[in-house]
């Protein structure tokens, strides 16, 4: 989502709109007024904690440069890059499934809480600002030799389906893969939820080309 609309795709704003409805959807079937939790407490802006957060941008775009072998430069950025991401989860609260939860059951339900809107607002707006002004008319990264971007911007059936399916599990968790790998060490307990996930990966993994072969064989026809 981020990636895909801070390049203005079209694909990647239909996908959202897709899996935003129907988890939307899903929240208000489930009744949001019951079994959500409100915020915690209330939001306070910590100057000193956004500076620190800042240390690992440090780090992958003056740091690693040129003290790491450019061989090793992309997997030791993107750990970095990674690390950075998950602590900002953490930061945002958007590791706790209520807070995603109370977000979808929208200013129907008394325990809305807007949190997310900031979130997603505050990391697309910077990309989508970067793209527009610099990116989209660069040659090349800066320490890369292309720019690896999407090749295929067709909005068919698979992506809304897929969108689809990840708004059902969106609503009804409050959790989405990248949340999902960072509160992995925390749902051990909670084996249903790990392999129901892995389960619907592996046999999307599996039917998926079955029935392209499928469709594809009935338009023959």
């Amino acid at each position: 989502m981020l990636c895909g609309m801070s390049r203005l795709s079209l694909r990647s704003l239909t996908a959202t709109a897709t899996f935003f409805a129907v988890a939307v959807g899903v929240v208000q079937l489930l009744n949001p007024q019951r079994d959500y939790r409100p915020p915690l407490s209330s939001p306070k802006f910590d100057p000193v904690t956004v500076l620190l957060f800042q240390i690992p941008l440090l780090l992958y775009r003056n740091i690693i440069p040129k003290s790491v072998p450019m061989k090793y430069y992309k997997s030791v950025s993107a750990f970095m890059i990674a690390v950075h991401f998950g602590f900002g989860l953490a930061l945002a609260g958007m590791l706790r499934p209520s807070k995603i939860q109370n977000f979808l059951a929208l200013p129907m339900s008394p325990n809305f809480d807007p949190a997310l809107a900031f979130a997603a607002v505050g990391s697309l707006l910077p990309n989508v600002l970067a793209w527009v002004t610099h990116i989209r008319s660069a040659e090349k990264p800066v320490f890369s030799r292309k720019f690896q971007l999407p090749l295929n911007d067709e909005i068919d059936w698979k992506m809304v389906v897929g969108s689809a399916i990840f708004g059902v599990g969106w609503g009804s968790l409050g959790i989405c893969p990248a949340t999902g790998l960072v509160m992995m060490g925390g749902f051990v307990e909670q084996w249903r939820t790990i392999g129901s996930w892995v389960l619907g990966m592996s046999v999307g993994r599996l039917m998926i080309p079955s029935w392209v072969s499928m469709v594809s064989l009935f338009r023959r026809t």
